[in-house]
């Protein structure tokens, strides 16, 4: 069988029967786009008025992925973008290992697979912007929702609330800040010549702190916590910036959150390129490790099935996707979980043995 109608059948079988409902809130107002198999096209500008409707049309097509507008909009049917009526668009970021400068993620990115440990950076890192969000912008939980891509990292959306009606210029300064460009440690010295930075402060002011302490000096150090002038040392201080600014980024994809009219996966969807779910998340979930995100991933139609494939090169990494695979096995067979072998063979690292 080759892979694509194997996928189809395990895409068809799994949304016959999902492990999980979709979840596109507003679906009335939003967008809808799917790719089908086999094809490198965008079948895009579709519109559902219901969860089920959505759910009846992906029965009968059976999408290789499936998409919808981050954007609200009157006529979200309409092919004429400037027609659809733009109400407000959710703000979405998006943490990709491709973009993460970690060990894990440039092995991944030389073997062109994801090792768990660069998915498990990426999770490290949206945790990190989970912190800014609800310490410094004053989100609450239940304020922002949580996927994992079904691939190499996560979304976190922005669904409700005053930030949705922010233009781009507006979204372009939230980037700024939680990338951390432009940083300046003298902006958090205050009038009386005190560092606004300890490990008693909520926010900011805390996370700075633990990204300087380790490199100041036990006087600079002491005079911070007893909160006497640092001017002295501004100097020194200005030496750490770029190190500062480095440990507050959080390595969101810009370009992502910036868009007005972007498509995103949808939760609960499945991902054309590994067979995984985009799994709508819990903070306790992302809390947990990259492994039980990938468990939790796999559906129910092909958990605990392998497959036998064979290497068409050897790989720099041993654990694909959360599995341990010989990665100097070359010509010979060796059997992996279908899902590992769905994605090998759909990155053209691998093919299938027919039995």
């Amino acid at each position: 069988m080759k892979i694509d109608n194997l996928v189809r059948t395990i895409f068809r079988s799994y949304y016959r029967n999902p492990d999980r409902d979709l979840e596109i809130p507003d679906i009335d107002k939003r967008e809808i786009a799917y790719q089908p198999f086999g094809k490198e096209v965008m079948i895009r500008h579709l519109s559902f008025s219901s969860i089920d409707e959505l759910k009846r049309f992906i029965v009968k097509n059976t999408p290789s992925h499936i998409y919808y507008s981050t954007a609200r909009y009157r006529d979200p049917a309409n092919s004429d973008m400037e027609k659809k009526g733009w109400i407000n668009a959710d703000i979405v970021f998006d943490i990709d290992g491709d973009h993460l400068p970690t060990e894990g993620c440039k092995l991944s990115e030389e073997s062109g697979a994801v090792c768990i440990e660069c998915l498990e950076d990426a999770r490290l890192e949206t945790l990190k912007l989970i912190d800014v969000l609800e310490n410094e912008l004053g989100l609450s939980e239940g304020e922002y929702s949580i996927t994992f891509s079904g691939h190499r990292g996560f979304h976190v959306h922005v669904e409700s609330g005053p930030l949705l009606e922010l233009g781009q210029d507006e979204r372009r300064e939230l980037v700024d800040y939680i990338r951390a460009i432009g940083f300046n440690i003298e902006r958090f010295i205050d009038m009386r010549g005190r560092l606004i930075a300890g490990p008693d402060l909520d926010g900011k002011g805390s996370r700075i702190w633990k990204c300087i302490e380790k490199e100041i000096d036990d006087k600079i150090r002491g005079m911070v916590l007893s909160l006497r002038s640092v001017r002295r040392y501004v100097s020194r201080l200005k030496r750490l910036e770029s190190t500062v600014a480095s440990c507050l980024s959080v390595m969101i994809d810009e370009i992502v959150t910036l868009d007005i009219k972007r498509l995103i996966r949808v939760p609960n969807s499945l991902h054309g390129k590994t067979g995984l779910i985009v799994s709508k998340l819990s903070k306790q979930d992302l809390e947990k490790d990259a492994y039980h995100i990938v468990e939790m991933s796999v559906p129910k139609v092909i958990k605990g099935k392998r497959m036998k494939i064979i290497l068409k090169k050897r790989l720099s990494i041993r654990n694909v996707l959360g599995e341990d695979i010989d990665p100097d096995l070359i010509d010979e067979p060796q059997i992996v979980p279908t899902y590992v072998g769905i994605y090998l063979v759909k990155r053209d690292l691998a093919e299938v043995v027919e039995e």
